[in-house]
């Protein structure tokens, strides 16, 4: 497992009872109001980042969780997905909701060549950024997080 916290940091675990909706593939949700949930950062020097106190690399909570899924074909070879995530931790500032959300449009251009585009948005209040101004480091303070996703791919057939 180590190898694995390596090169996710942080790794999240959770796992909890709860209701399951699916109408179709494409549309999908889970709500589990009891929901353990395990944060794991094997660097040390990122622990204190992702909330961890000063010398450990795990930090456990629990809390409620929401996971929906929905995926829309917007035209023929074009779909757009989304995927939420919500997390309140009941022992930390339960009003707080860890959000997860992303966005990914998937094109096929041809039956060899296909592209997608996303984002990803996630807000966790126990994640801590530097906050930089004129090339220093004035803090760290919470704050969304984004990051972009562009892909393109090659597909053959044996």
């Amino acid at each position: 497992m180590s190898t694995l916290l390596l090169q996710f940091q942080p790794a999240y675990l959770s796992f909890g009872p709860g209701f399951a909706y699916k109408k179709s593939d494409n549309l999908k949700f889970n709500l589990s109001p009891a929901a353990a949930r395990f944060v794991f950062v094997k660097n040390d020097s990122l622990a204190t980042t992702y909330g961890l106190d000063q010398g450990k690399n795990s930090r456990f909570e629990f809390g409620a969780s929401f996971d929906a899924y929905y995926k829309k074909q917007i035209m023929e070879n074009v779909t757009f997905e989304n995927i939420l995530k919500l997390y309140s931790n009941y022992l930390d500032k339960p009003k707080n909701i860890d959000i997860d959300y992303t966005a990914t449009l998937a094109m096929k251009v041809n039956k060899w060549i296909s592209v997608n585009a996303g984002v990803q948005l996630i807000y966790d209040d126990n994640t801590k950024l530097p906050k930089i101004e004129n090339g220093v480091q004035i803090g760290c303070k919470s704050d969304l997080q984004v990051k972009q996703i562009l892909g393109a791919g090659i597909t053959y057939k044996f």
